[in-house]
């Protein structure tokens, strides 16, 4: 069994909207969220955009860690997001900020 790997799904501009897929390559990530980011970003087929990211641990534990453990490809359509900026795939604080936004807080204190 091969492992599964983190991937963004979006369509051409994933600052709108963008989904966390586990899948074992690209061409299943696409399959896989295919339907999610259609009903998200009523986007066509040749739009979505899949991009590998890094197997980080902030990543891989917003996995469904049984399908993770299991090899089962599955989508986190609502990644765990910062407090402020509400962009994810950026590690997070224990208070639910980003470097950037927590370094913005310190500045402001």
């Amino acid at each position: 069994m091969t492992t599964l790997k983190p991937y963004v799904g979006s369509d051409d501009y994933p600052e709108d909207a963008a989904i966390l897929i586990f899948a074992h390559n690209t061409k299943e990530a696409k399959t896989i969220g295919w339907p999610t980011i259609k009903e998200f970003c009523n986007c066509e087929y040749t739009q979505m955009r899949i991009k590998r990211l890094p197997a980080e641990d902030y990543i891989m534990k917003q996995a469904d860690q049984n399908k993770l453990q299991n090899g089962v490809p599955h989508i986190i359509d609502s990644p765990q997001t910062c407090k402020n900026c509400e962009w994810w795939g950026r590690e997070l604080n224990e208070d639910g900020y980003c470097e950037g936004c927590q370094d913005e807080r310190d500045d402001k204190l």
